[in-house]
């Protein structure tokens, strides 16, 4: 991923330079076929994850933070979430990142009663280190609140639960959603933020999409209700300029999102590890970005 300046072109110009994996979709079994990510496969020629960590020292891959958008493991496998969470831990010390930053995928939660009875956030909940960073107080207002906010000397993210109300009523798992209530609680958090402490690079990452992207054939799935709302309040320039990263629809695109000289840079970070569907596989590949 392209090391980024501040945004305040009078601000000192240390580079920040993160570093994301999305979509990895972890599975137990070699027999499973939705994934290249398995538990299983011990081989570091066929283990996407061996094979990455093989590359980052000869490449010279590093980074301040890294990020991920969620759906590590893949149909809420409690072993593959655990596994994959533990390799991200060691991708952060490989390419000494300064932390984990992540956010619940739609696969991370049980929403469907799988392997949990009562609690489909027991498994995600329970990881350690802590999720979505390493931080305990984060990890309890991330689920407490739906959003939490890293702060650091150069960087800000805000780590979004589009995933919030996964185990709500019928039909809230097929997408994502920011209620109106954490909206509202974002922003003069974020205004806040800002006006403390502005020269930073600011990052936003959730796991659906907040707005389509243009151009690509396939029906939508899965957007963040009220994602608009969300990109108009981060273009209005009151919170300073964004970057946004989410995953989940494993199309690889950079854009700009609707709006003025202010508007939010969107990534879709492609999948690092699941088998494309056959509609995706004539244009998206398989990615990870440094």
């Amino acid at each position: 991923m392209t090391s980024m300046a501040n945004a305040n072109p009078q601000a000192h110009l240390s580079l920040f330079k993160a570093v994301v994996i999305s979509d990895m979709h972890v599975q137990e079994h070699i027999k499973d076929a939705t994934s290249y990510l398995q538990i299983e496969e011990k081989s570091p020629y066929h283990n996407p994850i061996d094979a990455l960590l093989n590359t980052i020292k000869p490449e010279g891959i590093s980074g301040n933070v890294l990020l991920c958008p969620g759906d590590i493991a893949d149909k809420a496998s409690p072993n593959g979430l655990k596994y994959g969470w533990e390799r991200l831990i060691q991708i952060k010390d490989a390419i000494g990142a300064s932390s984990i930053i992540a956010t619940a995928g739609n696969h991370d939660l049980d929403s469907r009663y799988t392997n949990s009875l009562w609690d489909p956030l027991e498994n995600i909940k329970a990881l350690r280190p802590f999720f979505p960073d390493e931080n305990r107080t984060r990890h309890y207002e991330y689920w407490s609140y739906h959003f939490v906010v890293h702060e650091a000397e150069h960087f800000r993210v805000l780590t979004l639960n589009s995933c919030a109300y996964h185990a709500g009523q019928n039909g809230e798992a097929n997408h994502g959603r920011i209620s109106r209530l954490t909206l509202d609680e974002l922003r003069e958090e974020l205004i806040n933020f800002q006006l403390g402490s502005p020269k930073k690079v600011n990052i936003l990452v959730c796991h659906h999409h907040p707005t389509l992207i243009p151009n690509v054939n396939i029906p939508d799935y899965g957007s963040i209700v009220m994602g608009e709302s969300l990109l108009h309040f981060l273009g209005s320039g009151q919170a300073g300029r964004w970057l946004v990263v989410h995953g989940h629809i494993h199309i690889p695109n950079l854009m700009y999102a609707q709006g003025g000289m202010a508007s939010a840079t969107v990534l879709s970070a492609g999948s690092f590890s699941a088998h494309l569907y056959p509609e995706l596989q004539g244009f998206a590949r398989n990615q990870f970005y440094d």
